[in-house]
């Protein structure tokens, strides 16, 4: 008896370090982050798991407020233009993380 298990696309990365190497940067590269959040700490905790060339990558980062704070508009950047904006706004949290 044959079976079949569903496995994860993302597995046949592991296979080959070629195959890793050309492919691991596609899902910063291709994929859009939408971050739920009310301050700012979400991002930087986000960011700051990630490596420097992941955020290079990182074109299509969005922050959406959650229903606590229904005036604060969504902000979309790059993972590189949040850092720079969260830095110049003195926020807490990126000076800690980032600095």
């Amino acid at each position: 008896m044959i079976s079949f298990h569903h496995r994860n696309p993302v597995n046949l990365l592991y296979v080959c370090r070629q195959i890793y190497a050309e492919t691991a940067p596609f899902p910063y590269k291709l994929n859009s982050f939408v971050i739920d959040t009310y301050n700012s700490r979400s991002i930087v905790t986000f960011l700051k798991r990630r490596t420097s060339a992941q955020i290079e990558l990182m074109m299509d980062v969005t922050r959406r407020p959650d229903k606590r704070c229904y005036w604060v508009s969504y902000k979309r950047m790059s993972a590189a233009e949040w850092i720079v904006c969260l830095r110049t706004q003195g926020d807490p949290a990126a000076q800690y993380w980032f600095d």
